[in-house]
């Protein structure tokens, strides 16, 4: 993944993740030990997903790892998707 990608992917992240999807994503099935805990989490991640992935474990990186190259992979098809409508006139 080039740059561009990245902060496409990055781009992305910001208006499609929701709190429950960012809950499911990187807690899945853990029952909630700490509310107010996982609300900051989702806080500095909404805010600043980079410094999320600075603060967070060797586990935790990896999963937004996943869910960039996810979302910039998406924004790709997206995109090809609509290069090709252009090109067909649809």
């Amino acid at each position: 993944m080039n740059a561009k990608e990245l902060f496409k992917g990055l781009r992305r992240i910001k208006s499609r993740v929701n709190y429950s999807d960012f809950i499911n994503h990187f807690y899945g099935d853990e029952p909630p030990v700490d509310e107010t805990y996982r609300m900051a989490q989702w806080t500095m991640f909404r805010d600043d997903i980079v410094s999320f992935w600075c603060h967070s474990g060797n586990a935790r990186q990896a999963l937004t790892e996943s869910l960039v190259e996810q979302h910039a992979a998406k924004e790709k098809q997206a995109e090809e998707l609509f290069a090709v409508i252009d090109e067909v006139g649809v």
